[in-house]
């Protein structure tokens, strides 16, 4: 009697995890669609800046090679319209990106560092708050240096962000 109660209960929470995956994967693919329409009905490059960052994020979980592809055109528009605040933005998810889903550190840390370098001219204390927040968890991943001075400087420049919401 348990083992088939026990066989039942695998097969019911096997279909709810397949049931949810893909709803998941359909409300991904119908917020895809909804932002490539937004994209090419647009002629404003603010805008086109801040789809392809949100589209590279939907991507993030379902293709990395799509998600960079996205986050670079992103990058890209805001460079050509000399964007640095959304230009660091774009370079900080990229270095996001490497961090965790491509398990890359040593290009996430370049990616930050570029981010950095545009961010702190402006004062741009809310990327350069996350771009320390990543560096923070690479040095932990890593074991070198010291995260947690990481991790202050991150919060410092949070608390001058005044837009702290990741």
């Amino acid at each position: 009697m348990f083992v088939a109660s026990h066989s039942g209960l695998k097969y019911f929470l096997t279909l709810l995890i397949l049931f949810s995956w893909t709803s998941y994967l359909a409300a991904q693919n119908g917020e895809v669609s909804v932002l490539k329409k937004q994209i090419t009905a647009t002629n404003n490059e603010k805008d086109k800046i801040r789809l392809y960052f949100e589209l590279g994020r939907q991507f993030e979980e379902i293709d990395l090679d799509s998600c960079l592809h996205f986050l670079t055109q992103s990058l890209t528009i805001a460079k050509k319209n000399h964007d640095d605040q959304s230009s660091a933005k774009a370079m900080s998810r990229i270095g996001y990106t490497y961090i965790y889903h491509a398990n890359d550190e040593d290009k996430a840390l370049q990616w930050l560092n570029r981010a950095i370098q545009l961010a702190k001219p402006k004062n741009d204390y809310l990327n350069l708050a996350l771009c320390y927040r990543y560096i923070g968890m690479i040095s932990k991943h890593q074991g070198i240096g010291n995260p947690y001075d990481l991790f202050y400087l991150a919060l410092n420049f949070a608390k001058k962000a005044n837009d702290w919401k990741e």
